[in-house]
């Protein structure tokens, strides 16, 4: 289904006209824009890491999570999890932190950060790191394997979507400095990759036979 469709849906349900609720559908399927394959769905497209990120992105809507589960279950038949995902996931074939970051401290992450941007506290870059690493906190019985899910190259995107634009915080010299949430996004996930890993590669690692029960879902809405 279409964004578009999705929201006559909302709209039939709740009574509201449908363009109230088609910049939330469109926030779910935005992760095409990076990979138009039906395989883009695993990124948000799941009733716990999608809800979430839906329900920050229009924090002035309380029933974007909501909303977020129906767009879920109208493509794919299910209240799927990031966990569900993942599972049918080769885990194999996703993409892997670089050895030398593993384990990952992220303490050093932001550390690193606050000192690449002159910032006088860590407020920022601890903002951009909870975000990216929400997989770790919904699917944690799969490790490192979960922190490709938001870093990539759709992540900073979502950071600034999520976060806005550059803006002055403190410095750690005096003087203001300007802190960009994307830029410092991008350079958290190539510290722990040392590359910024495509969405393709994240979602090629769905196995065929999973693939087959998500197009059929989508056939069959």
């Amino acid at each position: 289904m279409r964004p578009f469709h999705h929201a006559r849906a909302s709209a039939a349900r709740s009574g509201r006209d449908w363009r109230e609720d088609l910049a939330i559908h469109e926030f779910i399927d935005s992760t095409k824009i990076a990979f138009a394959d039906l395989r883009h769905r695993m990124i948000l497209h799941s009733v716990d890491l999608g809800g979430e990120l839906a329900s920050r992105a229009f924090p002035r809507r309380p029933d974007a999570r909501e909303i977020a589960r129906n767009h879920v279950v109208e493509d794919l038949g299910e209240d799927r999890s990031l966990s569900d995902w993942l599972r049918h996931c080769q885990l194999g074939g996703l993409p892997r932190p670089h050895p030398s970051t593993l384990p990952i401290d992220e303490d050093s992450l932001l550390a690193g950060e606050q000192h690449r941007q002159g910032l006088a506290d860590r407020e920022g870059p601890a903002a951009v790191l909870e975000i990216l690493r929400l997989p770790l906190r919904l699917a944690p019985e799969y490790g490192h394997h979960a922190w490709c899910v938001l870093c990539n190259a759709f992540g900073p995107s979502l950071v600034r979507r999520l976060l806005g634009p550059p803006r002055a915080l403190p410095g750690a010299s005096g003087p203001p400095v300007v802190f960009d949430p994307a830029w410092c996004a991008e350079a958290m996930i190539f510290g722990i990759y040392r590359a910024i890993p495509e969405v393709r590669s994240v979602c090629a690692a769905l196995r065929a036979s999973h693939m087959k029960e998500a197009t059929n879902a989508a056939h069959h809405f």
